[in-house]
């Protein structure tokens, strides 16, 4: 049995320290070795397991860094690029998969990020934090992860190597018995056993010639799964009637039938990719079709990502090589993105003549598959066939509606408005909203929450909007007067001496006349020169 990874840290919002102008930095410091085996981030408005995500911005690059042990020099870090893209709506996994053996005690993320939601899952023991304060160190915390050991059950004998040597006629038959029974045991928490009992023949030879009315549980497993039965060392000792038999015995063109009639068994798609598929055009006996349209319908009945499927998308694509069609692309590129929304990193190289049948099947296809978000598989292999149509194609808006929906430099509330009228065009995505009654009103119904605010008590609790005061009220009356003031049609008048003209009363200073000063005179208004007083 395969161990599962279990989640060792979870924070919502970890202190980043700056560590220059543009990035930030999050260290986090397990308590115990863990081995990582995937990240994920949460976007901002997404639920996670304890609450929201506040992962912004949307979309960035950063670099993941691991103090990884054993190493040669001792604490030389492992380094990784991640780029993050949170505008579909959904978590974000990222797969680390660090191999058997190697655990690490330091992992530092740095990018330019202002807040991050973040999960780590891997294999204990380590520390889980579920806080939703700053810290992120977690040595000492309580929430333990405990995986058991079971290295017990093998270092008697020197490890499972040491046990897969007893199983030998000339082992003490109390020893043989009991490296079995630790055999088996260790098989149920841990498949690396079968790995490398395959590897051993003379393991497997005298767990077949047991003398037993039922086949050793480890013998059992190894012809069930297509991976040891169709191993060099297993494929020739399989027992009569075993379903694989037909695909390792007689010519090579009497397996390809054999594999072709097994369909969509993994080991007929093992054996197909170690002889070839033959003619493509031949007639599939079981479905009456071609080989090719056989192939291509069982794995669009596939459900999930099924052991064998990504064998098959790659025997496909290899099969079609230059002789592309546009019905093909058409039935090609789904596969692609179920293939890429899982754990697939396989890519097709569909000539750019077929662009527009393309994105036209991208646009076309669920946004949503086994509870997946297939927004960002679709938009990545979109992204090259874009650039070769028309900017005023339609396509190119339809391709990706959610690309620019939720602007970077908005304040909080608006981009929540903004993920809130994205969900009504996409309704398939992970946001949880909380608007306010004012938040939806402005969204959805701008007119309706102006008028209700004028009320002098708005329903809904929205915010009254305020008549003017009564200094805002001269403050116009004195803007409208200037105004009235300022249509008159102002004029200067030029005064060649420095002595006080005619009419002037005390001081030199009356209506119509200036008292000028270098040169230069006071206006006066049109209306007040024509001014002729009565005698």
């Amino acid at each position: 049995m395969n161990p599962i990874p279990r989640l060792i840290y979870h924070n919502l919002a970890p202190t980043l320290h700056p560590s220059n102008t543009v990035d930030s930095v999050l260290t986090i410091r397990f308590s115990t070795p863990v081995r990582v085996e995937s990240i994920r981030i949460i976007p901002e408005g997404v639920e996670s397991l304890t609450g929201i995500g506040s992962t912004y911005p949307s979309q960035f690059t950063a670099r993941v860094l691991f103090n990884v042990s054993p190493s040669n020099p001792v604490n030389a870090l492992s380094t990784t690029n991640i780029t993050f893209d949170g505008t579909s709506g959904w978590e974000q996994d990222y797969q680390i998969d660090m191999s058997e053996g190697v655990s690490t005690r330091l992992m530092v993320i740095v990018g330019k990020i202002d807040r991050l939601s973040l999960s780590v899952y891997g294999y204990g023991p380590g520390t889980m934090s579920t806080a939703k304060g700053p810290s992120v160190r977690e040595e000492g915390s309580e929430d333990m992860i405990e995986k058991e050991d079971w290295s017990w059950v093998s270092n008697w004998a020197g490890g499972v190597s040491g046990l897969l040597q007893l199983l030998d006629a000339k082992v003490a038959p109390d020893k043989r018995e009991k490296a079995m029974e630790c055999l088996e045991l260790l098989g149920e928490v841990d498949s690396t056993v079968y790995d490398q009992l395959v590897q051993q023949p003379s393991a497997i030879a005298y767990l077949q010639n047991l003398d037993t009315s039922s086949p050793s549980p480890l013998v059992q497993i190894l012809y069930k799964d297509a991976r040891y039965a169709l191993h060099t060392n297993l494929r020739h000792r399989l027992p009569d009637g075993h379903r694989y038999r037909a695909l390792v015995e007689g010519s090579e063109e009497s397996r390809r039938d054999a594999a072709w009639a097994l369909l969509p068994d993994e080991g007929a798609l093992l054996i197909l990719q170690e002889v070839g598929p033959g003619d493509w055009s031949l007639e599939d006996k079981v479905s009456g079709t071609s080989r090719r349209s056989a192939l291509i319908a069982h794995l669009e009945e596939w459900k999930g990502l099924k052991k064998g499927y990504e064998l098959g998308l790659d025997l496909l694509v290899d099969g079609i090589g230059s002789g592309w069609s546009s019905s093909l692309v058409r039935k090609i590129l789904p596969l692609l993105v179920k293939s890429r929304t899982g754990t697939g990193t396989r890519s097709i190289d569909i000539p750019l003549s077929y662009s527009q049948e393309v994105v036209t099947a991208l646009v076309e296809y669920p946004s949503v598959i086994d509870g997946q978000s297939t927004l960002v598989a679709t938009a990545t292999i979109a992204e090259r066939y874009l650039q070769n149509l028309e900017p005023s194609d339609p396509l190119c808006n339809a391709s990706n509606p959610t690309a620019t929906s939720i602007p970077q430099d908005h304040t909080p509330d608006e981009r929540a408005i903004s993920r809130f009228m994205q969900s009504l065009q996409s309704p398939n995505n992970g946001y949880t909203h909380s608007l306010t009654p004012e938040q939806l009103l402005s969204a959805l119904a701008p007119e309706l929450l102006r008028s209700l605010s004028t009320a002098r008590q708005p329903l809904f609790g929205l915010a009254p909007v305020k008549g003017p005061t009564h200094s805002q009220t001269l403050a116009s009356a004195s803007a409208f007067a200037g105004k009235v003031y300022s249509s008159h049609d102002f004029r200067s008048r030029q005064v060649t001496a420095e002595t006080p003209t005619v009419g002037s009363a005390a001081g030199g200073v009356g209506l119509g006349v200036s008292n000028t000063i270098r040169g230069e005179s006071r206006p006066a208004s049109r209306h007040v020169d024509d001014y002729v007083a009565s005698r």
